[in-house]
């Protein structure tokens, strides 16, 4: 399953691309999180992507992705979808920018406590939240 994160990372007059984001939202299925980062948005953290569609570089970090589309929703969002081990080195990544006020304002409950408190979410951690919240539906 590809698992979608749109990034704040245009110019809301205009749409045109700035190269940072200081917002982004996760889709998986039903499941939502949002992260919040500098209020400002050129303190952002940088965002490329490849010309090839093929990679996106987000700050120091580089992340296969299995699609981009630009102005997602509105002009402000642009989405790249990967899979789920990426979509997870991205959430951790934001996570350790501390210094940077990346949060998480919405999402599920142990996913959220654990985010904020900067401790890493594990593969394990994500599957078993997963499969609890499922299986109470």
């Amino acid at each position: 399953m590809a698992i979608h994160i749109d990034f704040a990372c245009n110019n809301p007059d205009c749409g045109h691309p700035v190269g940072k984001f200081h917002r982004l939202n996760v889709e998986v299925g039903a499941d939502f999180m949002e992260f919040e980062g500098p209020i400002y948005q050129s303190d952002g953290v940088t965002l490329m992507v490849d010309s090839s569609g093929r990679f996106a570089k987000i700050g120091r970090l580089t992340v296969d992705i299995l699609g981009y589309h630009a102005w997602a929703g509105n002009w402000c969002w642009d989405r790249i979808s990967v899979a789920w081990p990426e979509a997870l080195k991205i959430i951790n990544y934001l996570g350790s920018l501390e210094k940077q006020g990346w949060h998480m304002s919405c999402g599920p409950t142990e996913l959220f406590d654990a985010f904020n408190a900067r401790h890493a979410i594990t593969p394990a951690e994500w599957k078993a939240n997963n499969e609890q919240r499922h299986a109470t539906r």
